[in-house]
């Protein structure tokens, strides 16, 4: 198992026993509740992996970004990349619903505020595979779930991983199709617009009208160089809020601007499997049936299941993807 893997356990299994760990003059302490012990197993596995627990611990925003989503005691693994603006929060349902097939860990795109967002696809891709390598060893066999966004960047670590021959089984794409197949680019000024007009009105960052504020928004994008673009939004934002967004809410922000404006160019053949999950509630009529992923997979299986683009990943309608496994 690789370390990652081996602290987040271990922290897993410290939380279901009602025993936190934490920081003292850079030494690791332990706080018991009243009436609870810690077993000689449990004590030794912190003693053994005490390096990384305090790396962990002291650092948290640049050490692991990998977080369990489920508690499953299967042997088979499953790394969940999400949609935009890459919260992993959102997918518990999704973790649970595959506890009994899959120990599913999500790799967030958005990451502490002390630290830079990913900017391009190169800065995604580098972090995500040094994620996934500090997880697993080579020889172990793994899935990758994506969602939306989250697909573009796993086609991308595939190539590489398949390359490097680690053990990826199978690929699963949630309601999302292949680039090359899309009507328009993802850095248009409309799509653009689009895009950070509905973030705005999801995180309520502008208390007025949207009507009062939309025109002046595109005038900025169409106005702006694109790696002037995440700050001048935020600078737009506070200025009509007339206060300063929280350091939060501009680092989710800037990291979601970031990955509208990163194009993914993907094309060339993967040899795994593909199992694509498209949500009935979507209009995918003007696109061929694999949503354009029938030209890079050879293996590939669709799956419809009951929901739009958001609650397809909600429990009830999950819950088919794991029997159908």
């Amino acid at each position: 198992m690789g370390n990652y893997l081996k602290v987040l356990d271990i922290l897993g299994e410290m939380q279901l026993k009602g025993i936190d760990l934490f920081v003292e003059d850079e030494k690791l302490k332990m706080k018991v509740k009243e009436g609870q012990s810690v077993s000689e197993d449990l004590l030794n596995k912190v003693k053994e992996n005490k390096p990384l627990l305090l790396k962990f611990l002291l650092d948290p925003d640049n050490t692991f970004a990998v977080k369990k989503l489920n508690n499953s005691h299967s042997e088979n693994l499953a790394f969940l990349l999400p949609g935009m603006p890459g919260f992993v929060d959102n997918y518990d349902d999704l973790g649970i619903s595959l506890e009994s097939k899959f120990k599913v860990y999500g790799i967030p795109f958005v990451r502490g505020v002390s630290t830079s967002p990913l900017k391009s696809v190169r800065e995604t891709t580098t972090y995500t595979l040094d994620q996934i390598r500090g997880c697993i060893d080579k020889g172990q066999h793994f899935q990758i779930i994506a969602h939306s966004y989250g697909a573009y960047v796993a086609y991308e670590i595939s190539k590489i991983l398949i390359s490097e021959d680690y053990k990826l089984d199978c690929i699963i794409f949630i309601d999302v199709a292949c680039p090359s197949f899309r009507k328009k680019s993802c850095n248009d000024s409309y799509r653009l617009h689009e895009s950070i007009s509905y973030f705005i009105e999801e995180y309520n960052l502008i208390k007025t009208q949207k009507h009062k504020w939309a025109p002046e928004l595109f005038g900025v994008i169409e106005e702006t160089s694109k790696d002037q673009l995440p700050d001048s939004i935020i600078h737009f934002v506070n200025g009509y809020s007339k206060m300063q967004m929280s350091s939060f809410n501009a680092n989710v922000l800037r990291s979601f601007v970031y990955q509208l404006l990163m194009t993914f160019d993907i094309n060339g053949s993967l040899k795994t499997r593909l199992i694509l999950v498209k949500a009935a509630d979507v209009d995918w009529s003007k696109f061929p049936p694999g949503l354009g992923w029938e030209e890079i997979f050879s293996d590939l299986r669709i799956i419809s299941l009951q929901g739009n683009h958001y609650t397809v990943i909600q429990h009830s309608n999950i819950l088919p993807l794991c029997e159908a496994l």
